[in-house]
């Protein structure tokens, strides 16, 4: 973890924003006393878990049939608890 004084880091913040980058902290003080610290930001991942939406998801199933309306038998079997 590096530490630099405001002045510093005012200079060099693309460089610590490189650190940063990298997965490094980087604490920015005001004399000599840390009052900042800097950390790279986490990818947002999908609140209800993996599905629609997630680019991790793969359902096989193009845009058009994900988002096409079930027909008749479909519904009933989603309806009935068979699907």
């Amino acid at each position: 973890m590096a530490q630099f004084n405001v002045h510093e880091a005012k200079t060099k913040f693309s460089q610590l924003l490189e650190l940063v980058e990298r997965g490094e902290e980087v604490i920015v003080a005001r004399h000599g006393k840390p009052v900042a610290r800097l950390v790279g930001l986490q990818e947002k991942r999908n609140v209800l878990g993996i599905g629609v939406g997630d680019p991790n998801y793969r359902s096989g199933l193009s845009d058009e049939e994900t988002f096409s309306p079930m027909n008749a038998e479909e519904a009933d079997a989603f309806y009935e608890g068979r699907l």
